[in-house]
This record gives structure tokens, C-alpha cells and sequence, in this order.
């Protein structure tokens, strides 16, 4: 009898053993819970872009990407982050995310309520020699009350034509 009440809390031991070790694994997860966000109160809308949807480009010159952003709610917009990426071809928006060539921010402060603002970001793209059509998305960080305006897929097309070599 003692052998069977020895096993069993041996048993019981090594069962709280590795749900033990199974809570201390996750904890190093917990680091990435707090940087995604579901949404944000407001509502601000991309209206267009600099350079314009199907642009064509210099190959080796830099080219800031800008943004005119609307705030549609009727309170003053929070501060927020539009990311922009880039990819070759003509892509749809989610495909060109996750194959960026190239990606940036750019920093979008309060904007008062019905009013319109340009905003450029801080880093440049650079071709760097393409001669082909490239996809530019940009998107909030955060979704708001109407996620209809918070991204834009648009094409542009870097070309040598324009080029001093």
C-alpha cells in the first residue's frame, strides 16, 4: 500500500512539473500581446497619395511617400502611424505586405475635426535601378470606426527613361 501512495504522488509531482514548464514557456509570448491593437476610437481616411497611383518614377532618384488624411469623426483624431510597404509587381494589398521589398511609417499627429492634412514620411524608397511596375500600400496601425479608409493599394513605375546614367 505505501508502493501505490508513492507512485500516485509521484505522478501528481511530475503532472504539476510540466504544466509548470508549460506557463514558463508562454511567459516570453507575453512581450508581443501588447503591440497589436484591434482598433482606435475615430475615424481618419487616407484620401490620396504622393506620388500618385500610377506614376511613373525615376529608377535612382529617392522618393518620399506622402499621405492626405481626413479626419471624418466629429472629435479631435488621436495620434497614429500609417505603415507603407512595397513590392514588385501589381499585387493585391495583402500579398504586397507580406513580400515587401521595402517598408516605413509614416507619423500622423491629432488632427482637428473635418480638417485635411499632408503628411510625408520620415525615410525614403529607393528604386534602386527597377524598370517595373511596384505596388505601394499604405495602412493605419490601427483599424478606427471605419476601416473602409484606413488603407491604400496603389501602383507605380519606376522607369531608366528618366534617369541620368
Amino acid at each position: 500500500m505505501t508502493d501505490t501512495l508513492r507512485h500516485g504522488t509521484r505522478g501528481n509531482n511530475s503532472t504539476l512539473f510540466a504544466i509548470f514548464i508549460i506557463i514558463t514557456s508562454m511567459l516570453p509570448m507575453s512581450i508581443y500581446l501588447d503591440t497589436v491593437q484591434a482598433s482606435t476610437s475615430g475615424d481618419l481616411g487616407i484620401i490620396s497619395s504622393a506620388p500618385e497611383d500610377n506614376s511613373i518614377i525615376p529608377s535612382y532618384e529617392s522618393v518620399f511617400f506622402g499621405v492626405t488624411i481626413k479626419n471624418f469623426h466629429s472629435q479631435i483624431s488621436p495620434s497614429r502611424i500609417i505603415h507603407w510597404d512595397v513590392c514588385l509587381g501589381n499585387r493585391a494589398a495583402n500579398s504586397c505586405i507580406s513580400n515587401s521589398i521595402d517598408n516605413g511609417q509614416i507619423s500622423i499627429p491629432s488632427i482637428q475635426s473635418g480638417s485635411i492634412s499632408y503628411f510625408e514620411s520620415n525615410t525614403y524608397f529607393n528604386p534602386s535601378g527597377l524598370n517595373e511596375t511596384i505596388t505601394v500600400v499604405y495602412q493605419f496601425d490601427q483599424f478606427d470606426i471605419n476601416p473602409s479608409n484606413d488603407m491604400m493599394a496603389f501602383t507605380l513605375h519606376p522607369s531608366l527613361e528618366f534617369s541620368d546614367l
